[in-house]
């Protein structure tokens, strides 16, 4: 049987320590998260539900799939990440809800009721919390980055006033507009993937 030499066996020790560091480190991430946004999920979830108990489950529900995976998450966002798997577990209860209940009950309901665009208090708490993930990856962009993006897409400026105000060519705004899109669509897909 061959032996291992003492400095493969360093090395895979470090490695095991930098990983169960790592795994430790999430789980306290993790948890110290829940924590800090349990009330504020629960209110959000309430909101979406309609129910206390529902929404009390659900955050614990999207908690532990993320528990589940601590080992593998890596991303420093896991408000987001929680938020998004939590939204995703409501919206697989509303469906369900949607599906079991007697259809022919539903024909009854006027079509004026599906037109309704007035705010309601789930639209208001969906948008912010939506726009509270949208802010958190535009901060992981850098400045220049950031500002012609934001510029370009939400302030409808085009590329040729951007590269005024910012002192660039029109070539490197586009530049900074299309990895801005690149980086937003790869976080989107993370959180998605870890939901």
């Amino acid at each position: 049987m061959a032996q291992v030499p003492d400095d493969d066996c360093k090395e895979t020790s470090k490695v095991v320590s930098i990983s169960a560091l790592a795994a430790v480190s999430m789980a306290t991430t993790l948890e110290e998260t829940f924590r800090e946004k349990r009330d504020t999920l629960v209110q959000y979830l309430r909101f979406r539900i309609g129910s206390e108990g529902d929404a009390q489950d659900i955050a614990q529900a999207a908690f532990l799939r993320l528990w589940e995976k601590r080992d593998r998450l890596h991303d420093k966002n896991i408000d987001s990440l929680l938020f998004v798997t939590a939204r995703n577990i409501a919206n697989d209860m509303l469906r369900s809800r949607k599906r079991s209940r007697d259809w022919t009950a539903e024909a009854s309901i006027s079509s004026s009721e599906f037109s309704d665009d007035s705010e309601s208090p789930e639209r208001i708490v969906t948008g912010r919390n939506s726009l509270a993930i949208v802010r958190v990856i535009l901060a992981e962009l850098p400045d220049k980055c950031r500002t012609a993006f934001v510029n370009y897409k939400f302030n409808g400026l085009e590329y040729e006033e951007i590269a005024r105000s910012m002192g660039i060519t029109e070539s490197m705004v586009r530049k900074h507009v299309l990895r801005a899109v690149a980086h937003c669509a790869a976080r989107f897909s993370e959180m998605e993937e870890w939901v």
